[in-house]
Parts: C-alpha cells; structure tokens; sequence
C-alpha cells in the first residue's frame, strides 16, 4: 500500500503500484478496464438465462473452471479500471496534541445485508463499513452463519455483527486516550431492524450474541437511513458506475 502526505497534513492511501505489479505478473496489463466489479442483472434477465441454459438447442453451460476464470479476468479489469482511486485522512482541526486527546471522536458504522443472497445454502451476506470522523477505517463482507427466514431478521444480524466490531474500536479508542462520542451512530435502511435492536423480546431464535446488543443500547443509536446513502451497499450489491460513485464519494474514496 502506498501512503502519501497530502498538503493539509492528513494522509492518501492506494494501492496503484500493487495493481500493477499483480496485472502484469498475470499478462493482463492489456485489459480493457472496467468501473463496475460485476454486471447487475434484473431478476428477468436472470430467468432468461437460466431458461437458455434449460432448452434443449442451447450450448453447453460453462464449467466451473470457465467460470472462475471469467471472474477473474473481470476482476483483472476493474482492478485495472479503479486503480488510482485513493482513501483520503484528514487530519484533525485541533494543532493541539492535549486537546485532540482529551476531545471527543465520532465513530458511526454502516451495515446491511444481502438476503439469502447464496443460492446454494440460502445464507445471508453481511456488509459493514466503520468511519472514524467520517473517514473509514474499517469494511467487512461476509456470509452470515445461519439462514435467516426474513430480510428483517438477515438486516438484524448484520447490524448486530457490524456493532460488536463497533464497540471493539470504540474500547481501542479508548485505550489510547480517545472518547468516541456516544451514542454512536448506526444507520440502517430497513425500519423494522431498528425496532428489532431496542425490542429484543420478538428476536427468539436468533444467535446469543446478537441479543446480547440490546443490552448495549445506550452506546448505540440505530437510526434510518435511505437506501440511497448506505455505504454498505458497496459490500453487499451489485452497483452500477453511478451508485458505485456516489457512495465512493460519501466514503472520501477518489
């Protein structure tokens, strides 16, 4: 990764150089670049495809291998395509080490979830982004370890992970003589989560952990937020080039 001292003291990380070295130990320096990760096809488009691949006349579907290596080559491209986009750190407005020590920081986490997104197991897809004074300096994306029978449940769970990451950095902060400031923010796109975090009593069947945050309430405030400010969406969903800059911007990510 590469670290750059921009002119207001802060910081600009990429990983330009690292691209390249990974593009051209695998031949794909000539790559035509790309600005989205994958497609995002409608659920018609999908059923057409499957019907395609169904029909007696039609070619043979792809093997796995075929398959693995289309995505890799798709990766290949939008590697090659976002390659100079950069994370931007600000520094603090305070000149003053005591005083920045002593202040109080904002951290806010974003989370969402992608419901029942593998089709295989049916299993739910956490995303979560972690921004310390706006900045982020955490992402997470993972399959969730149970399947969850609603997207209020599936959004519930994601939440749930992404704030016990939360309190995680806020004890580090602290550690170190920084106070994020309380409660911390928790901004979800679907209301009936929100209500589920404060009222633990309709959350049976969920894991321990999970209900366990409702104990924490006091830290954490969950408040709506519209589906078109979710950073996590960039961890969850397949986005076009605009969504994918506009939450690229929010996130101080260019």
């Amino acid at each position: 990764m590469r670290v750059e001292l921009s002119d207001d003291g802060g910081y600009r990380l990429d990983q330009e150089e690292a691209i390249g070295d990974l593009l051209q130990s695998n031949g794909l320096t000539d790559a035509n670049a790309t600005l989205t990760l994958i497609e995002n096809h409608s659920k018609d488009e999908q059923q057409s495809d499957a019907e395609l691949f169904g029909s007696v006349n039609a070619p043979p579907e792809p093997t796995v291998r075929d398959l693995k290596s289309l995505v890799a080559k798709r990766i290949a491209r939008y590697l090659k395509g976002t390659a100079k986009l950069k994370i931007t750190m600000k520094p603090s407005q305070s000149d003053n080490a005591a005083a920045l020590h002593c202040q109080n920081v904002s951290l806010d986490a974003f989370s969402d979830a992608d419901f029942a997104g593998d089709r295989a197991d049916r299993k739910s897809m956490t995303g979560g982004v972690l921004l310390l004074n706006v900045m982020p300096i955490r992402w997470d994306a993972r399959k969730q370890g149970g399947v969850s029978l609603s997207t209020m449940e599936a959004e519930f769970v994601a939440a749930s992970e992404i704030a016990w990451k939360m309190l995680g950095v806020q004890e580090m902060l602290m550690e170190i003589g920084l106070s994020p400031a309380l409660p911390m923010q928790l901004p979800i796109d679907i209301q009936a989560a929100i209500s589920q975090i404060v009222v633990e009593g309709k959350a049976r069947g969920l894991p321990l952990q999970v209900l366990m945050l409702s104990g924490r309430c006091r830290f954490i405030e969950a408040r709506y937020v519209m589906s078109e400010l979710m950073l996590a969406d960039l961890l969850t969903k397949a986005l076009d080039r605009n969504k994918l800059r506009t939450l690229r911007v929010l996130m101080k990510i260019g």
